[in-house]
């Protein structure tokens, strides 16, 4: 039987999400003022207002854009609703982050020099009572070492909101500063939904395989937006093309990984930081193989917490996804002889059905 879902129901889980969005604030506010959290105003209330009084005249009219006038009002009556606000926390150095950040050098030894950036900036807001403002990152290495996964890791060890912007799947500008009217199913760009989403200003966002951007149109590639939003003055007043409501950019985490730079323009170079990435030593994959267990072990209870010093051999062979790959066939294979302790010969014969590409050497993290 199909249970259909009322209005009243919509409107029940709307006003449930929206309390506890508001709940989730005030326990984060006040876990911030306990270490002496800065706040800003991510955007003006005047302008806020002002764009809903031209909104709300622009949606009378009759012309072909009308319908676009009548969305992008109910938008911004929804900012102007939301309990949060425009305060924002940015992010300050605390001894937590310090703590997480060391934590996560010890399981990420292929990254032990971006770690050590962030560290160093935690500790430095901490010295001076200011907020932490890295500048704009490119890790560089080659795929399959866990760039993309550390900088999700690197988030939580900042604890700060976490968005991605797949470069290699970007259709249009738009999607990244918003589109404009002008479009039909117009709709805000991530860096205007991330900041308004987040009780933070300073939301890590990263650039998936940023030299990836394809060139849409004679004047129009995404790379060309990181000119504007890596300046940190340009950033203070970023206007999402949908809102046109100016916001406070300029606090964004700003990550990128790439393959290689030799695509990027060398103004996108000269805005960033080049991290370059190597593979870690024998010691450190065998380091990466056995937390990249732990965490699979606690997920699934009945397995030992660590794995034999011949099985870790095998899996360090593999990239992170391959380890995770690899892990899961070999539990199968456990399971067949009756075991749920993974052993060399599961891993060998997980081997045999993996496909040749996550059997690189080329590790880099967890």
């Amino acid at each position: 039987m199909f249970l259909g879902v009322n209005q009243d129901s919509k409107s029940l889980v709307k006003k449930m999400n929206k309390e506890k969005k508001c709940e989730a604030f005030e326990v984060e506010t006040a876990y911030a003022e306990s270490r002496a959290a800065v706040e800003v105003e991510l955007y003006d209330k005047k302008d806020l207002t002002r764009l809903l009084a031209d909104a709300q005249s622009d949606s009378s009219s009759e012309d072909w854009g009308a319908s676009e006038q009548n969305k992008r009002l109910a938008d911004l009556k929804k900012i102007a609703a939301d309990c949060v606000g425009p305060k924002r926390m940015v992010l300050m150095g605390s001894e937590r982050i310090v703590r997480n950040l060391d934590q996560l050098a010890l399981t990420a030894p292929g990254f032990a020099e971006v770690i050590g950036l962030f560290r160093r900036e935690a500790l430095a807001s901490m010295k001076t009572g200011t907020s932490m403002r890295t500048l704009p990152l490119i890790l560089v290495g080659p795929p399959g070492i866990g760039k993309t996964y550390l900088v999700e890791k690197l988030a939580a060890a900042l604890t700060t909101s976490f968005a991605s912007i797949p470069m290699n799947l970007i259709d249009d500008v738009g999607e990244i500063t918003g589109h404009s009217l002008s479009w039909r199913a117009t709709r805000p760009g991530l860096i205007a939904t991330t900041l308004l989403g987040s009780i933070t200003a300073s939301p890590l966002i990263l650039i998936d395989e940023i030299e990836k951007a394809p060139r849409l149109g004679h004047d129009d590639r995404p790379s060309d937006i990181w000119h504007s939003i890596f300046e940190r003055q340009n950033a203070r007043s970023f206007r999402d093309r949908y809102y046109d409501l100016p916001m406070r950019a300029d606090h964004i985490v700003w990550v990128a990984t790439a393959n290689d730079i030799a695509a990027l323009p060398p103004s996108v170079v000269d805005r960033t930081i080049i991290m370059a990435i190597a593979p870690p030593e024998r010691r450190d994959r065998l380091k990466i193989a056995a937390h990249i267990y732990a965490e699979f072990a606690r997920e699934r209870s009945g397995l030992r917490p660590s794995l034999s010093a011949d099985a870790l051999e095998v899996i360090a062979a593999h990239t992170p996804r391959g380890m995770m790959k690899l892990l899961a066939l070999g539990l199968g294979f456990a399971a067949t002889r009756g075991e749920a302790n993974i052993e060399r010969r599961d891993l060998e014969r997980a081997q045999k059905i993996m496909a040749p590409a996550s059997c690189s050497m080329r590790v880099g993290f967890i």
